[in-house]
């Protein structure tokens, strides 16, 4: 869209300025009368707001460990479980 815009001629583009140019104008005078009213109405004077008072956060826990389950070590010298079909862990 850029493209054709800079391929448009002069005489083409005359009315988008005009255009252009009035929405300016519409928009300096509205800004102007309203920094002018911004002026002239008395600045409430604000009271500052009591906030309420937030519950204090406790810091954050770290998540509960269990207990680290302890594995014999068999006679073969390897971590064995509970249910081992070794001979050596049948004992």
């Amino acid at each position: 869209m850029a493209e054709e815009w800079k391929k448009l001629a002069e005489k083409a583009k005359e009315p988008y300025n005009k255009i252009a140019a009035k929405d300016k104008e519409r928009y300096l005078k509205e800004k102007k009368a309203y920094l002018e009213k911004k002026k002239k109405c008395p600045k409430e004077e604000k009271k500052p707001e009591k906030k309420a008072a937030s519950p204090k956060k406790s810091p954050k826990k770290s998540p509960k460990k269990s207990p680290k389950k302890v594995v014999k070590k068999c006679v073969c010298k390897k971590p064995c479980p509970k249910k081992c079909s070794k001979k050596c862990c049948k004992k």
